[in-house]
């Protein structure tokens, strides 16, 4: 996202760190993306350690 941010501001301002409208936006959208990707990964490893922990007690 980061990458997809810097990239349309380098087209559209010809900068990476100008701070417009479409900047706010896209710094909008890449924080909602971060934080559901860190809930994914917490999610994960939930998963993951209670796998573990079944595997665990059946052995």
């Amino acid at each position: 996202m980061v990458q997809i941010k810097k990239a349309t501001n380098y087209i559209a301002y010809g900068t990476e760190h100008r701070k417009g409208k479409i900047s706010k936006l896209l710094d909008l959208i890449t924080n909602i993306h971060n934080d559901e990707m860190e809930a994914r990964k917490v999610k994960r490893a939930k998963r993951q350690a209670e796998r573990e922990k079944k595997e665990h007690e059946e052995n």
